[in-house]
């Protein structure tokens, strides 16, 4: 039993598969630039319908995490809170995973994956991160 000061134990076990989970859409894309890299692929780019429908989501999550609250926050006041997320932030990483598997090997492929995942606000890799510190997440017992 966790007394009321004391934080729980850290679930290291929990928090390996979280991180696992979460970094997949940033180990795909490399493992496709790697092996690219290594096999002189002729085939610079391949399922580029994907990376742009993941530039096309992470674009959106741009706006709606970054651009409109800071709209809303002028027009309303600097005390204003602003309570509208991104509701898709999944789906950029979900298309930059899906064009590192189809076009698996093509550089430019992997390179435009791996910066769509970078600059996706809100999506998986950025939840590790945002949540790092949350014990309740992390390290409840189920």
């Amino acid at each position: 039993m966790v007394q009321p000061n004391q934080h729980p134990p850290k679930n290291y076990l929990r928090r390996t598969i979280g991180v696992f989970l979460c970094f997949l859409p940033v180990l795909v894309p490399l493992a496709s630039l790697l092996a690219g890299l290594v096999r002189h692929q002729a085939n610079y780019f391949s399922a580029v319908g994907f990376v742009v429908a993941a530039a096309s989501f992470a674009a959106l999550n741009i706006y709606w995490c970054v651009i409109r609250p800071s709209l809303f926050r002028r027009r309303h006041g600097p005390e204003a809170e602003y309570s509208g997320p991104s509701p898709v932030p999944i789906f950029g990483d979900i298309l930059a995973v899906l064009s590192a598997l189809f076009g698996f090997g093509a550089i430019g492929t992997a390179a435009l994956a791996l910066l769509v995942v970078a600059l996706n606000p809100g999506g998986t890799p950025w939840f590790v991160f945002v949540t790092w510190r949350d014990s309740a997440l992390w390290d409840s017992t189920p």
